[in-house]
């Protein structure tokens, strides 16, 4: 595998999400320049710990990243396989959002979550 196919494996991640380098940086807790590096393929050895954080926050495969397999998927069943359309839009939109919002965005749903109305019967 080249550091160049390597790069590209993480930008096409990256952009399927609707990220920045700097969104991809945040949520992987990875300078936004060694993003930046990997992507244009000028970081020959990524680093094992880069690796896990990109395999993680991209939910992909170290496989997949490394270019041994072309199945981008983590496992053979995605969770999202597992939602039904209305749920998977929403986790689609919210890979989709800027961090900052994200984290608006889940502050706000555990404040409705803690409104006793707001729960079904079943999961109280």
């Amino acid at each position: 595998m080249t550091a160049v196919r390597f790069g590209q494996r993480v930008k096409r991640l990256r952009e399927l999400r609707g990220w920045t380098q700097k969104d991809l940086a945040d949520n992987a807790d990875i300078s936004q320049g060694h993003i930046s590096s990997i992507e244009l393929g000028r970081t020959s050895n990524a680093g094992l710990e880069t690796i896990q954080k990109l395999v993680e926050t991209l939910e992909t495969s170290a496989d997949y990243l490394l270019g041994r397999e072309n199945d981008r998927r983590p496992h053979p069943h995605s969770v999202l396989d597992s939602l039904t359309e209305e749920e998977a839009e929403l986790v689609q939109t919210y890979q989709k959002l800027r961090p900052p919002i994200r984290q608006k965005l889940v502050d706000l749903l555990r404040i409705v979550y803690q409104s006793p109305d707001s729960r079904s019967e079943d999961t109280v």
